[in-house]
This record gives structure tokens, sequence and C-alpha cells, in this order.
């Protein structure tokens, strides 16, 4: 079995063939793009629609997280982010190095900066 990827508005996901791994309860749908060396773990939903979603290299995602964008804002992941499990990330900016802290929402165009901002 492998993760549900879904087609929305003709838009389709794109995951680099390296990811390291994404859970067979893993829901990915529309314009989403997911670096090479991430883990996605169980149960987590990442919806790239109304806006799109980039997810960068070796991004950790952790159980019952869900992403999506905020109408007129992607949401942006960069390299090397922690996310917390069942967190909400909502059409919002991580840089690089960036861990987001267990049931964490970040939302409404906000960014955060590099790994010496941590969200608990």
């Amino acid at each position: 079995m492998s993760p549900l990827i879904y087609e929305v508005h003709g838009k389709s996901p794109k995951i680099d063939p390296d990811v390291a791994f994404i859970a067979e309860t893993v829901v990915i749908e529309g314009d989403v793009e997911i670096g090479k060396g991430c883990v996605i773990f169980d149960n987590v939903v990442i919806e790239g629609y109304p806006m799109k979603v980039r997810i960068g290299e070796s991004t950790n995602i952790q159980s019952g997280t869900v992403i999506h964008g905020l109408e007129s804002s992607d949401t942006i992941i960069g390299n090397y982010c922690t996310i917390g499990h069942q967190s909400l990330l909502h059409g919002c900016t991580l840089e690089d190095y960036v861990t987001i802290g267990l049931a964490s929402v970040v939302d409404r165009k906000s960014t955060r900066l590099n790994s010496s901002h941590r969200i608990r």
C-alpha cells in the first residue's frame, strides 16, 4: 500500500524519488512538491489548494499534522525542518532549520526564521 496521492484542479503532487519515507496513511493533494530525504509520518494531510505547498529537503513531518495554503498565501517549508505531532501549518513560510513544537498552529501569512526560532 502507498500514500493517497490526488490531483486537484489539474495539479498533481510532485514527490522527489529520493524521499526517505512517506507513511501509507498520508494524504497528499494538489499543487504539492516534496523534496528529497523527507520523512512524513502517519495521518499527515498535505493539501495543495487553493494555494501551493512546498516542502524542502530532509524535512521531518510528524504524525497527525495538517499542512495547507491560505487563500492568497502559499505554504513554504524550508530544508531540514521538524514539524511536531498534530501541528497545523496554514499559509505560512518556514525558513531552513526551523522546529515547530507539538500541536502548534502557524498561520495567516506568518514567517518563522532559521533555527533560532522555535515554536512550542
